[in-house]
């Protein structure tokens, strides 16, 4: 992120002071107010996470911006307690799924037991209160189903908007105090065009259906969107 800030000062620094007169500009200067002018987009050297969704400079810059103030909160907080009582967002990050693997293996170490034998537990909720021993998110989007109070149901929605969710990592012995509910697998993807996978993930659902109902309709979670 650095990097690319400092990249960004200097583009626009080197393009003010040509369109100001004082300055001659280089072909990278006249590359820069080509493609942010004429095209509307920003230079491929700008971008640190490339992604199929084409994003306008406007909205690209706003994602950045959006991503840097993230990355800030986080660097503020004391390592053992990100994620832990404030959400951060799970799709500012260069590699999600390098997040939470390592969030896996802080929790193995602080309940000494083996990465292998701790499963993933997601709780969907309107709250960002902590629940005591999870990692909290937010920005994940839910396509091919609805979500109410952590079931899933099938619904005709095109997507939904999740606010928080919660990551915890459980023993089987943990696993096994929790009442038994039918639950369906589904991938989380960094966003909709699916290329990218991250992770999977599992929730409970309701109604008289078999769980393949959901990969039929494309079920799917993505952790990052456009900015509005």
């Amino acid at each position: 992120f650095k990097k690319v800030h400092s990249s960004i000062r200097e583009d626009i620094k080197n393009a003010q002071e040509y369109l100001d007169g004082n300055q001659s500009g280089s072909n990278r200067t006249r590359e820069v107010l080509r493609m942010l002018g004429a095209e509307d987009r920003v230079p491929k050297w700008w971008d640190i996470q490339p992604r199929p969704t084409a994003l306008s400079a406007s909205n690209w810059m706003q994602d950045f911006i959006n991503r840097v103030e993230g990355i800030n909160e986080i660097a503020k907080t004391p390592p053992k307690e990100i994620g832990r009582k404030k959400p951060i967002w799970l799709g500012g990050l260069y590699s999600p799924e390098a997040f939470v693997a390592a969030s896996r293996q802080e929790i193995a170490r602080s309940k000494n037991c083996a990465v292998d034998s701790l499963s993933l537990v997601v709780t969907i909720d309107d709250s960002g209160d902590s629940l005591g021993d999870d990692f909290i998110y937010h920005g994940f989007t839910l396509f091919g189903a609805e979500c109410d109070q952590s079931k899933l149901s099938l619904s005709d929605l095109e997507f939904q908007k999740l606010k928080f969710a919660h990551f915890q990592w459980k023993s089987a012995k943990e696993r096994k105090e929790k009442n038994e509910e039918k639950s369906v697998s589904f991938p989380v993807y960094l966003e909709s065009s699916r290329e990218r996978f991250l992770f999977q993930i599992s929730l409970p659902y309701v109604g008289n259906h078999d769980h393949y109902m959901f990969s039929e309709r494309g079920t799917c979670v993505t952790v990052w969107s456009p900015p509005v």
